[in-house]
């Protein structure tokens, strides 16, 4: 048993929950009732974050009526806030939190280039995998290297999605950690996150299942999402305007 932000959650040393049965059900709930949940699960997909002097929240992207949801709205991002029928920007968010980000930083646009790829996979193989297909995904990217940028390209030509309402929002889920690592490596984090789920939307799944995929491997294991940031850090982040 663990004990982290005031709550109580089970895990084991591969950071898999013991009650998650082999076909990926809790057990907890299929032969009891959730009543008997911990924290983190009974709260799931929220999330709760805390910087400065906000209350952040929002809906993990790991469950798909998130992502559905964001596809569905073709209006730019905007958050709800405690003033009734008031809405904010992240780019307002931000202003707020005193960090001089400009409007044109939170646009997202791909970089489609070999050896960002390469760095890109390199940087992705060394978290945590949450099971072997993570592993064997990856080892799988890191062969169609050199066909990389022709079928990345293909791909965007193909699905426009709005990629930059994707790029705010996992940004925003992690900006309690603006403090440690700096607003520039946050916001490398959240393009980065999206170029590997275009990449990996280009060779397998589709971009709204590799979102979910990204989100429960990377965003669900907070060591995870440090050992992104922390290689960030030592290098001023490349951003296509």
């Amino acid at each position: 048993m663990t004990y982290k932000d005031n709550s109580y959650c089970f895990i084991t040393q591969n950071s898999r929950c013991p009650f998650l049965s082999e076909k990926g059900l809790c057990e907890i709930i299929t032969k009891a009732d959730d009543s008997l949940l911990c924290d983190v699960c009974a709260m799931h997909p929220r999330f709760f974050i805390y910087t400065q002097n906000f209350e952040l929240a929002g809906l993990g992207l790991s469950c798909e009526k998130t992502v559905e949801m964001l596809l569905a709205d073709k209006k730019p991002l905007f958050f709800v806030t405690d003033y009734s029928k008031e809405t904010a920007s992240l780019s307002t968010l931000l202003h707020a939190l005193g960090y001089g980000v400009s409007s044109k930083e939170l646009v997202f646009s791909a970089q489609i280039k070999t050896s960002y790829y390469k760095r890109l996979l390199q940087r992705y193989a060394k978290t945590n995998p949450i099971n072997q297909e993570w592993i064997e995904n990856i080892a799988f990217l890191q062969t169609k290297i050199t066909v990389s940028e022709s079928c990345v390209q293909t791909y965007l030509d193909a699905h426009s999605y709005d990629y930059s309402k994707f790029f705010q929002y996992i940004a925003y889920r992690v900006l309690d950690k603006v403090e440690p690592y700096g607003i520039a490596a946050v916001l490398q984090y959240a393009r980065e996150s999206v170029d590997f789920i275009i990449l990996k939307s280009a060779f397998m799944q589709t971009f709204p299942d590799n979102v979910r995929l990204w989100s429960e491997q990377i965003e669900y294991d907070t060591e995870n999402v440090d050992i992104l940031l922390s290689g960030y850090t030592s290098y001023i982040p490349t951003v296509n305007i």
